[in-house]
């Protein structure tokens, strides 16, 4: 799943810091092998084959989708909208708050009628932590400020 998600960053021009990282897999690997974790994954097949997968976190309140991916060969048929419409009916069902997670993606829009800005605090234990501090309030920074632009570029478009 996490290979697919950095060839897919990778073919959009996107990167991601944690994509592709051993240490971040061992880490979803560790969290989801615990009982009790919350942490699940999702899967459309056809045939027994994956064409869709979505890593999540349920808990007595919300659903959160953390990494959703797709085979591209299906793309036309769009599995991972799919995937996500069951997700959400299961959430629903449960009487549980769905999270489509941070960020301006536009197939969010798809999903949801209105949206919320949100705060992030980075608070640094150690001097090792302060770096990891400083660069991830730079990126923070740095995202905000694309995201603006283009929300402004949008409202321009008057889209």
């Amino acid at each position: 799943m996490l290979e697919q998600k950095r060839r897919w960053l990778e073919h959009h021009g996107l990167t991601s810091e944690w994509i592709g990282r051993d240490d971040y897999r061992d880490f979803l690997v560790g969290l989801a092998s615990q009982p009790d974790t919350g942490v699940k994954l999702f899967a459309l097949k056809i045939d027994g084959v994956p064409i869709a997968g979505q890593l999540a976190t349920v808990d007595p309140m919300r659903f959160q989708a953390h990494i959703g991916v797709y085979d591209p060969q299906w793309s036309f048929y769009a599995p991972g909208q799919v995937l996500t419409e069951h997700c959400m009916a299961r959430a629903f069902v449960r009487g549980l708050d769905f999270d489509l997670r941070v960020g301006d993606e536009a197939y969010k829009r798809d999903w949801a009628p209105r949206s919320c800005d949100t705060t992030t605090w980075y608070v640094a234990a150690s001097w090792r932590g302060l770096r990891v501090v400083a660069r991830r309030s730079a990126v923070l920074v740095s995202w905000q400020l694309k995201s603006r632009l283009r929300r402004l570029l949008r409202r321009g478009r008057g889209t």
